[in-house]
């Protein structure tokens, strides 16, 4: 058995990668990265909802994770594990690891949680297999394009970007939004709802407030894909709406599943304003080490899988990144030399609609479509995914 110690990230989405990139070039020779990704292939959901729609752009969105580190590395990357339990000193994994572990244990010295959220597909990918994920999505677009009557549940980020998405491919398809509250992105200014409703009333797309449909077993089976016949769903107020394509934008949770459940503690769901009580992983908010005793002395939590104060976004688990990565390294180190403190992650939401549509809170003000597409909804910051995965993009090789 190797005598290198071991940092292991569970986890290798932008977060978990952004972290083991940074200790690549900071963590001590006394130390090896080992990275452990339950998928074989990197997905980027800020694009997912497009892909879902606009043909071709499926293939911007997946990367490989080969030559993550050099072939001459002695850091790890393990794809296609998925990390069944964590605890003080060693994760367990749902199969045995190759060399040079050669067991389904694998012992930490240091740890990260970087497990970030679980989404619905197309938010998360359908499969761990390549292929049958493009396929999906692919599938996914053609039912986009048969359906006449497009029902959304849900009017916070997933529900009103994917009804932009839409509205930039079929100008003249009918789209309804049902949102259970009194706004779009509850929680946020109001003037960044005034903004978005006024682009959707813009675009044609209806959006009933204050009003809900029941979401059983039998109608997630029936989401995301085209129906032979109209469904009617019967909403909270009484009226009843049909749909051949029903797509759930709601739902999100954090992906914590492996950890012990002494160490979650109760925080607000997704985004600011959300409705839904949760656990996430107990930090310190401040180091980002995790509070639970038995894990403290080993092991952090960034993003989405922490209770950290700020906004679940793709913002937040990039601001963590550097924090974890020198808190990481002081302790393999013992030094308190160069380690950061967290603080405050930006306050910032960006909603497209389509390319050229949408609205951005940043802490106070609210900028509309010029800044919003500009920002984010052209190009959905694929220029911050390709660099993380050196492999490239196999769908466009």
């Amino acid at each position: 058995m190797s005598e290198l110690k071991n940092v292991v990230i569970v986890g290798a989405s932008a977060a978990g990668a952004q972290v083991a990139h940074q200790l690549e070039k900071t963590l001590p020779s006394t130390h090896r990265i080992v990275l452990i990704e339950a998928n074989n292939f990197a997905y980027w959901p800020i694009g997912a909802l497009r892909a879902s729609v606009k043909a071709g752009f499926e293939n911007e969105i997946f990367a490989s994770y080969d030559n993550f580190f050099p072939a001459d590395s002695r850091h790890i990357i393990l794809t296609g594990y998925k990390v069944a339990s964590i605890s003080a000193q060693s994760v367990k994994l749902d199969k045995q690891a190759p060399a040079p572990f050669n067991s389904d244990e694998i012992q930490v010295d240091i740890g990260v949680i970087a497990t970030g959220s679980k989404y619905a597909y197309p938010m998360r990918p359908s499969s761990q297999s390549l292929e049958e994920s493009v396929e999906s999505l692919r599938k996914l677009q053609k039912d986009i394009e048969q359906a006449k009557n497009v029902v959304i549940l849900g009017a916070g980020p997933v529900g009103i970007e994917m009804s932009g998405e839409i509205r930039a491919v079929y100008p003249d398809k009918k789209i309804t939004i049902i949102e259970r509250g009194p706004r779009i992105l509850n929680g946020f200014r109001e003037a960044l709802h005034n903004n978005l409703l006024n682009q959707l009333k813009k675009k044609k797309i209806e959006i009933k407030f204050n009003t809900s449909v029941e979401v059983t077993d039998d109608l997630q089976s029936s989401a995301q894909k085209l129906l032979n016949e109209p469904l009617k769903l019967s909403l909270s107020d009484g009226s009843t709406i049909e749909t051949d394509f029903l797509f759930i934008g709601t739902g999100g949770s954090p992906n914590v599943s492996a950890v012990p459940q002494e160490a979650l503690s109760e925080a607000t769901a997704g985004v600011k304003g959300s409705r839904a009580p949760v656990k996430r992983v107990g930090v310190d908010q401040g180091t980002l080490r995790v509070q639970y005793e038995p894990l403290k002395e080993r092991w952090f939590c960034l993003g989405d899988a922490s209770n950290s104060n700020d906004s679940k976004t793709n913002i937040a688990a990039t601001a963590h990144a550097p924090i974890v990565a020198s808190q990481v390294v002081g302790q393999a180190g013992n030094t308190k030399k160069g380690v950061k403190q967290h603080t405050k992650a930006l306050n910032a939401i960006s909603v497209p609609l389509g390319p050229d549509g949408g609205a951005t809170q940043v802490i106070w003000p609210v900028f509309g479509e010029w800044v919003t597409s500009l920002g984010k909804g052209k190009g959905l910051l694929l220029n911050l995914f390709t660099p993380i995965y050196p492999g490239g993009q196999p769908l466009k090789k």
